[in-house]
């Protein structure tokens, strides 16, 4: 092991490589293997790897969760300014509606929902916890 610390750009690339590899459905062994051979790594370092690209899944999936979240709430209002424009018989209830749509989608309005979820498992095995990642380094 060469014992040189790889810049924030190659650190970034080796993760992209790693989540390139989970999408192909290769193992975390496997994935743990190549990242030691490719990059001259220890285990540990690879299983952080492991962790930092399912880190990056998350992160990336709040941000498209928010981006799509802000523009449903833009493109109602921009439904509602329109509204209020126009001549309507009963623009009251309409506008109203979209008002408590765009509510909704801010967290405002709170509905009771029921999760079941019958593959934890399989659920568990896609987002391992960083604790069941630090289990897999000992193994």
């Amino acid at each position: 092991m060469t014992g040189q610390k790889s810049t924030k750009v190659e650190t970034d690339k080796r993760i992209r490589a790693v989540q390139e590899w989970m999408m192909q459905g290769i193992t975390s062994a496997d994935i743990v293997r190549q990242v030691m051979v490719k990059y001259d790594l220890k285990e540990r370092q690879a299983y952080k790897y492991i962790h930092k690209a399912y880190d990056a899944f998350r992160e990336q999936s709040e941000k498209d969760i928010e981006a799509r979240r802000q523009f449903h709430i833009h493109s109602r209002l921009k439904l509602f300014r329109d509204l209020q424009d126009k001549k309507s018989s009963k623009p009251a209830g309409t506008a109203l509606a979209i008002l408590q749509d765009i509510a909704k989608l801010e967290g405002l309005y709170v509905e009771r929902t029921e999760v079941i979820i019958n593959d934890k498992n399989r659920i568990a095995a896609l987002f391992p916890t960083e604790e069941e990642l630090n289990e897999q380094e000992t193994d």
